[in-house]
């Protein structure tokens, strides 16, 4: 099992630096699990990309 934060799935989006192994970790045959927080957390990374 492995743990992730909102900014493992925000950069596998994004397209930014570790996008690439974000995008393997995520799309990988491993056991994931995240924080209730992670869906609200993505979407604020999400809304100050689209700022930027």
């Amino acid at each position: 099992m492995i743990v992730v934060d909102a900014s493992v799935v925000a950069r596998s989006s994004l397209q930014e630096h570790g996008s690439e192994q974000a995008t393997q970790l995520l799309t990988g045959t491993r056991y994931l699990v995240a924080p209730d927080l992670s869906r609200v957390e993505e979407g604020f990374a999400a809304a100050v990309e689209d700022m930027g």
